[in-house]
């Protein structure tokens, strides 16, 4: 960009994250299914895309501790750009293990976040729900 500055900078993310949704969002969304399942009336994850970040992330929802804290599962992908704007990556986590990908095809996607799986996964928790959905209390949590 050239020290075009912020909001030239922003535009290019925004660019770069739509022309990279039909690589991401259906590979994502195949990875969010394998790892958590389709759910039988109402999937058990939701994707959030964030344009000023050029990123999506998948969030499976574990349950709430009180108000303030709520738990997840979590799978991401953001767009790596050069300086010129231009999709030269993919940055795939789980919460807990962060990997580069130069290969931006879908297929190199794919196997990004095939891999990603296959590591340890950190449960991350938020101070507010991360999509819109119910509440629940975590089976798991102290009474």
């Amino acid at each position: 960009m050239g020290g075009a500055g912020p909001p030239d900078w922003l535009a290019a993310k925004r660019r770069a994250m739509e022309r990279a949704r039909s690589v991401v969002e259906p590979a994502l969304r195949e990875a969010a299914t394998r790892a958590w399942g389709r759910g039988l009336l109402r999937r058990p994850w939701e994707i959030v895309a964030d344009a000023d970040e050029a990123s999506w992330r998948a969030y499976h929802y574990l349950g709430s501790v009180g108000d303030d804290e709520h738990r997840y599962l979590q799978l991401g992908v953001v767009c790596h750009l050069d300086p010129d704007g231009n999709l030269v990556g993919f940055g795939v986590d789980n919460g807990a293990t962060i990997m580069g990908l130069h290969d931006t095809t879908e297929h190199g996607l794919r196997r990004g976040l095939e891999y990603i799986l296959r590591q340890h996964r950190r449960v991350r928790t938020y101070p507010e729900l991360m999509y819109a959905h119910k509440r629940r209390p975590l089976a798991d949590a102290p009474a």
